[in-house]
């Protein structure tokens, strides 16, 4: 799953938190916080852990790509490619939750894989629109 690392960052300081302090209460190692912290490729429970310990929802730390401007081909397949993987992040996220009888976070796994799934269906009607030449 891709998170806004920064903003975990940034979070983690306005609690006064260190990058251990907040590995420890959410049960992870200090590795995974700077590995989400700095490159933002997380699992789907460990963003859970660290937004109850921030006191957030799992979807405020999630860093949904937006659909890049026509700069070219390869940016967009490669904002779809994040989306999805979004997308399946999201429902691991939504069958850990479902398995650990949390219906609050399954809903909210599933809001952001819906979320992630429309943005792809989306960019992909407008490229086929664009293919076609009814760009407008």
């Amino acid at each position: 799953m891709k998170i806004a690392g920064k903003s975990v960052t940034e979070m983690r300081i306005e609690q006064g938190l260190s990058m251990r302090q907040l590995a420890e209460r959410a049960g992870l190692s200090a590795g995974t916080v700077s590995q989400a912290e700095r490159r933002g490729a997380i699992s789907a429970d460990s963003a859970k852990r660290i937004a109850d310990v921030l006191g957030v929802h799992p979807m405020d730390l999630v860093d949904v790509p937006e659909t890049p401007p026509a700069s070219g081909l390869e940016a967009f397949f490669a904002s779809q490619h994040d989306l999805a993987e979004n997308a399946l992040e999201a429902l691991k996220g939504a069958e850990q939750a479902a398995m650990d009888g949390e219906p609050e976070y399954l809903m909210t796994f599933i809001r952001l894989a819906t979320s992630s799934i429309r943005g792809i269906s989306d960019a992909m009607g407008e490229a086929i629109e664009v293919e076609r030449g009814n760009t407008s």
